[in-house]
C-alpha cells in the first residue's frame, strides 16, 4: 500500500498540471484577498466562489505557510488526492472483504485521469470527493458493525464537504431513494440513512439562516448559484457574451 501510494505521488509530479488561470484563478484570488484581510464578497467573477469559504480558507493557509507561489495553491489538492488512493483502498476491504481486490482498486485509483489531473490543479473536487467517499463509508460501517456513532462521524464528513463544493445535494436524492427502498422492502427506517439526510439538510437550513441574517436571502445559495450561471452559460464563451449583449452572433475570437 505504501508503494502505490508512492506511485500515486510520482504519477501526480510528472503529470502535474499547475495554474491554469481558469476556476483555479478566482479561487487563489479569493484566497489571496482572505489572507490579507480584504476578502472579496462582492467579487464580480465567478459569484458561486466566495460560498465555498473552507476551500479559500485552506488555501490561504497554504499561502500563509508557504508564501504566495503556485505550490501553495495545489498543495491541498495533492493531498488529498493521495488520500483517495487510501480512501479507495478502505472503502473496497470494508465492502468486499478482499485484500487483494482493495489493493486493486487503490492501483486504478492511483492511474484515475480525472484524479491525476486536479491533483495539480487549485480546485475544490477532490476535496469535496474525499469527504463524501468518507461520509458513504462510515455510513457503511455503521451499517455493518452497528455502531451508530460511525453514522455520526459520516454525518459530520457529508457536512464539511458541502463547504467545499455543492455536489452533496445530488447524493442526498439517492440517499431519499435508499431510505424509500428500505421502508418498503424491510418495512422499518434506517437510521443510518436517517441520521446522513438530517445532517445534509440539517446544514442547509442553518447557513440559510446565516445567510439570511447577512444577505437578506435565505436562499443566497440558490440566488448565487442562479448568477454563476449567467457568466458560465455553456462553457462561458462565445455563448456567454452572445447572451449578456443580446446579439444573434458572435465569433469566439471577439468573444
Amino acid at each position: 500500500m505504501a508503494f502505490i501510494v508512492l506511485l500515486g505521488l510520482l504519477v501526480r509530479l510528472y503529470f502535474q498540471v499547475g495554474h491554469i488561470l481558469s476556476d483555479d484563478a478566482y479561487y487563489t484570488y479569493l484566497s489571496y484577498t482572505l489572507l490579507n484581510g480584504h476578502f472579496a464578497t462582492d467579487y464580480l467573477g465567478y459569484p458561486v466562489f466566495p460560498l465555498r469559504i473552507v476551500f479559500i480558507g485552506l488555501t490561504s493557509f497554504s499561502m500563509m505557510i508557504f508564501e504566495t507561489n503556485e505550490f501553495a495553491t495545489i498543495i491541498f489538492p495533492l493531498v488529498f488526492s493521495l488520500a483517495n488512493i487510501l480512501l479507495a483502498y478502505k472503502f473496497t476491504r470494508l465492502f468486499t472483504g478482499n485484500e487483494k481486490t482493495a489493493l486493486y482498486a487503490a492501483l486504478l485509483t492511483t492511474f484515475f485521469p480525472t484524479d491525476v489531473t486536479f491533483a495539480s490543479i487549485n480546485f475544490p473536487d477532490l476535496i469535496n470527493i474525499f469527504f463524501i467517499n468518507l461520509g458513504i463509508y462510515y455510513l457503511l460501517k455503521s451499517y455493518y458493525q452497528q455502531k451508530i456513532h460511525l453514522a455520526f462521524t459520516g454525518g459530520l464528513s457529508l457536512l464539511l464537504s458541502m463547504q467545499f463544493k455543492e455536489t452533496i445535494y445530488y447524493i442526498l436524492i439517492l440517499f431519499v431513494i435508499l431510505l424509500g427502498y428500505f421502508i418498503i422492502k424491510n418495512k422499518r427506517l434506517n437510521f443510518q440513512l436517517v441520521l446522513e439526510i438530517i445532517f445534509i439538510i440539517g446544514n442547509y437550513l442553518i447557513e440559510g439562516f446565516v445567510y439570511l441574517l447577512l444577505h437578506n436571502d435565505f436562499f443566497y445559495r440558490i440566488t448565487i448559484t442562479n448568477i454563476n450561471y449567467s457568466y458560465s452559460y455553456y462553457d462561458f464563451f462565445p455563448y456567454t457574451a452572445q447572451k449578456l449583449s443580446d446579439s444573434k452572433k458572435c465569433s469566439r475570437n471577439a468573444c
